[in-house]
């Protein structure tokens, strides 16, 4: 085959660019690329840029990296030298015809020295290019999606500078205030280490879109609170505004960027941060009314096509989230005062609490739960003493909906923790004579008002949503309960501080009514606990009799599992049965002392 340029019809040139592409004669290749550019007309683009971007698509799946490069220049070549209006039409056309990034990325790079040439006054021309961008994102996952995301965020950059943002109006700057937001979005699904460098870039672009990121971020807050369904540019305020608002709080909150005072107020306290993103948060956990918006990864968050590349999308923002709130917190120890928790605060607790208590198909608890309960934990313990009373007096108190009796026990295991670290507080404060410096958290925060309800709260029985087939899903907190009474008729018996002195008299005090409600507590228990002993003894007789009695071995296995799951109901029975000896005896031995 001839070396020299041959020189003819744009079709021609093209189909010995063809030969020569397919033998990889570079030197060759080169030289019909610089007749192909003498040699087109106007009338030749369309033919030319879909002819040189299927080449390009399907070097990018042969990821031949010579050829790649002689037709990636070429490209750009006629980028640079034909009319850009028409050019970005025809590679916006073919942006999105192969789902290979780089692909998409060297499409994207003429696309921008053609947006360029036109210039931000028409900006109506290229509008759509964003579009189309974020079209084609939804394809991609891992590190293809960080290279297409990186791809955007640089066409924004050269597009778009402090100076040339003037030449847009009010709702092209909307329009890429949301186009960015979308894109932040989609950065979830990202785990690089390269992560928050990329994220920096957006800021970089948003902060130029915008008269200030913490002014455009009430707005934002504003429109998610009163119209989370409105549709901007084809999505819901809510599908993108939570997912991007929540990762550019936390990088906000964790960067060490040296930047960051540019585009960002860095003179928030801590308490205010969780006010700053508890907004997002709560949209993102609520999960009430007939169609929760987030819950179900339904409408309004994702799309087909997206839910099929992302499909936990929902799980890694709630993920995400929950990692947040708890590194928020983890900034405290025991500072939160019970003034600073007001009822929209407390919604974060509630909040979380129906993340820690939504139904299992299993006994191991899914990593979301154990998180939610760590979180509600890392919370609790971010908080004073008396403001942590305060919470524990919210989520045991009584109510109409039916009660996770799992959850129960496990509040009230805390509380018992927390308790026991202010008798023993009590205890070396009265021995050294230690002088408070905060009430909060001393000792003298057992003496509230909310103490006082807890233990009532905690030792009622049969609770107002319960019924006497109850019992063995309520032993769990049913056990917490007897534990927590063992361990103060214990400490009465072995150091009565004047603390545990005044918490014996609390629960055990007859003074409004003839007997305690602790002693009432005890006699509803043992009434129903004895039926169920009862019961189930008759069961497993009545078993144990009709196994002996068959000769069907398939009968007998049925019979044998029956069996093994009543001896196992009772072995919690009798397990409760002993727990309620041994606080029923350390009662009575408290009520025959000289201190009561």
């Amino acid at each position: 085959m001839s070396g020299e340029i041959i020189t003819g019809s744009v079709h021609s040139i093209c189909s010995l660019i063809d030969e020569y592409t397919a033998c990889r004669d570079i030197e060759n290749l080169e030289r019909q690329f610089t007749s192909l550019y003498q040699s087109i007309q106007d009338s030749d683009l369309p033919y030319v840029v879909q002819w040189m971007c299927n080449w390009l698509g399907k070097l990018c799946l042969l990821d031949d990296g010579s050829l790649l490069l002689v037709f990636e220049q070429g490209l750009l070549e006629i980028s640079v030298s034909f009319d850009c209006d028409q050019c970005v039409l025809l590679l916006q056309s073919c942006l999105n015809t192969f789902s290979n990034v780089g692909y998409f990325t060297r499409i994207l790079k003429a696309l921008s020295v053609c947006a360029i040439k036109i210039e931000l006054k028409y900006f109506g021309r290229i509008k759509e290019v964003f579009n189309s961008c974020e079209d084609s994102i939804k394809k991609f996952a891992d590190k293809d999606l960080f290279c297409a995301l990186h791809a955007s965020a640089d066409l924004f950059r050269n597009l778009i500078s402090p100076t040339s943002v003037r030449l847009l109006n009010s709702a092209d700057k909307c329009f890429l205030r949301c186009h960015t937001l979308y894109m932040i979005s989609m950065l979830l699904h990202i785990d690089s280490k390269d992560k928050e460098e990329l994220l920096l870039l957006f800021v970089k672009n948003l902060s130029n879109v915008c008269e200030g990121l913490y002014t455009f971020y009430l707005s934002c807050r504003r429109l998610l609170l009163t119209s989370p369904d409105t549709v901007l540019y084809g999505k819901t305020v809510a599908s993108f505004m939570v997912p991007s608002w929540i990762q550019l709080l936390h990088y906000f909150f964790t960067s060490h960027t040296y930047e960051l005072y540019k585009f960002w107020p860095l003179v928030f306290t801590h308490g205010y941060w969780i006010d700053l993103i508890c907004p997002f948060v709560y949209f993102l956990l609520d999960g009430s009314g007939p169609n929760p918006r987030f819950k179900n990864c339904k409408a309004d968050f994702m799309d087909s096509s997206e839910q099929k590349v992302h499909p936990d999308r929902y799980f890694r923002l709630r993920q995400f989230a929950m990692d947040f709130i708890e590194s928020l917190f983890k900034r405290y120890h025991c500072s939160l005062q019970l003034v600073w928790w007001d009822p929209h605060r407390f919604k974060l607790l509630e909040y979380l609490e129906v993340v820690a208590t939504e139904p299992v198909s299993d006994e191991t608890l899914p990593n979301h739960i154990t998180q939610a309960i760590g979180c509600i934990e890392q919370i609790i313990s971010s908080s004073t003493y008396l403001a942590r009373f305060h919470i524990y007096a919210k989520f045991l108190g009584p109510t109409q909906d039916s009660v996770h009796h799992g959850w129960r026990g496990h509040v009230i295991t805390l509380f018992k923790n927390h308790l026991h670290s202010l008798v023993v507080q009590s205890i070396s404060d009265s021995k050294a004579e230690f002088e408070v410096t905060d009430p909060e958290n001393s000792a003298n925060s057992c003496y509230s008002e909310d103490v006082k309800r807890i233990f009532k709260y905690i030792f009622r029985y049969p609770l107002p949503s319960s019924s006497q087939e109850d019992l063995i899903d309520e032993s769990s907190w049913l056990l917490s309960a007897l534990n927590l009474a063992m361990y103060v008729f214990m400490k009465f018996k072995s150091y009565p501080s004047p603390l545990i002195s005044y918490i014996v008299k609390l629960i055990t005090n007859t003074s409004d009514r003839k007997i305690s409600y602790f002693s009432e507590f005890l006699c509803n228990l043992k009434s129903c606990l004895d039926q169920h002993i009862v019961q189930y003894q008759a069961r497993i007789s009545a078993l144990q009799t009709t196994l002996r009695n068959t000769g069907d071995t398939t009968e007998a296995i049925r019979l044998k599992s029956q069996l093994g799951v009543q001896e196992s109901v009772m072995l919690r029975l009798r397990l409760l049965e002993m727990t309620f000896h041994q606080t029923q005896t350390l009662y009575l031995q408290s009520e025959s002392t000289s201190y009561m």
